[in-house]
């Protein structure tokens, strides 16, 4: 593996704790997606009993550039009664990938409202009105995190949203699913400043993640003018996470 950058990067959510928070509750984080809006989905993190992080990969709408493959969305939400209502989600950009990354050229747009309405532990719906639209989606879980029970060399505290102080305005949201997998986001930009992702199931060796391929997907657009066949899924490349702690640790790529 070449590795072209390192960062230390510090947990957002300190060893993600369940304190105050239902079983019900709890048991929605994760990742979600519409089966037949494949290729697109959701990234759910309950933080406490009355807040909950929502982000949500998918690709450009009316607000961006004709430059622009991919776009995310993320906001954090107040939970009542079961439902996450996210106001004033945004979406950022700015930043060139790599070395020549400046966290001063983030700039931060407010796009819009989005809630997360569960109907059962594998179901819910999101309705969504922002720059790039208005609508709803059906959507269904994918994935559930590992609960602290489970024996592994990671807690399954690890799971969170992850930054580098340094880097601020791009992060990395890890998933523990298994003693032996767990899935990772990186939520960045391209060379030329507009939002970019990728994500991969990586194995767990000892305290890292390693992510053989994290693929990015490209061709198609937000809302209404999504085609799932349209979308062509592109290697990144390679990510190792080494946790240090619950609350420090090392990326390279």
């Amino acid at each position: 593996m070449k590795i072209i950058a390192k960062f230390l990067f510090t947990v957002f959510i300190l060893c993600f704790s369940t304190t105050g928070m239902s079983q019900s509750e709890t048991d929605h984080s994760g990742s979600w997606y519409n089966p037949a809006r494949n290729g697109e989905g959701f990234h759910i993190q309950f933080l406490e009993a009355d807040q909950a992080l929502v982000i949500w990969f998918t690709y450009p709408g009316t607000s961006d550039n004709a430059q622009t493959e991919q776009a995310w969305i993320l906001g954090i939400g107040e939970v009542v009664s079961g439902k996450i209502i996210v106001t004033d989600a945004i979406k950022a950009s700015g930043p060139v990938f790599g070395e020549d990354y400046d966290k001063e050229d983030v700039a931060r747009t407010i796009w819009g409202d989005i809630s997360v309405t569960f109907s059962g532990p594998d179901n819910g719906m999101v309705k969504y009105d922002g720059l790039d639209g208005a609508g709803t989606t059906q959507i269904t879980r994918i994935t559930t995190l590992a609960d602290s029970a489970i024996s592994s060399s990671l807690p399954a505290g690890i799971s969170g949203a992850w930054f580098d102080p340094a880097t601020d305005g791009q992060g990395w949201f890890v998933e523990i699913l298994s003693p032996s997998a767990a899935l990772v986001y990186w939520f960045t930009y391209d060379q030329n400043g507009n939002q970019a992702w990728n994500l991969g199931v990586g194995t767990i060796y000892a305290n890292k993640v390693v992510l053989s391929e994290s693929r990015s997907g490209k061709g198609t657009f937000f809302g209404t003018a999504f085609k799932p066949e349209d979308i062509e899924q592109v290697l990144f490349g390679m990510l190792t996470l080494e946790f240090h702690s619950c609350s420090t640790g090392r990326m390279a790529y």
